[in-house]
């Protein structure tokens, strides 16, 4: 069996690390469905985390939440610049 030289939990850490994607929407999508997998997802700064037997409206309308938060969340950094 061959493994991945990445998993998910690792690339979401690495880009939650760089400056240029640290704020880009991150979508776990997994076969693996145990609570712990979603937390440890969830912990390294995932936005969302689905199972692959989810459907494709499911799917589809993850992803427009968090669209929808992450333009929230730049409008209001805009709107309040540090």
């Amino acid at each position: 069996m061959c493994r991945p030289l990445f998993t998910k939990i690792s690339v979401c850490e690495i880009l939650r690390r760089q400056l240029s994607t640290k704020t880009m929407p991150i979508i776990i999508v997994t076969a693996i469905a145990g609570q712990l997998a979603r937390l440890n997802g969830l912990a390294v700064g995932a936005d969302d985390f689905l199972c692959k037997s989810c459907g494709p409206r499911e799917l589809l309308r993850r992803v427009a939440n968090v669209l929808q938060q992450n333009a929230e969340q730049v409008q209001a950094a805009n709107a309040n610049p540090e």
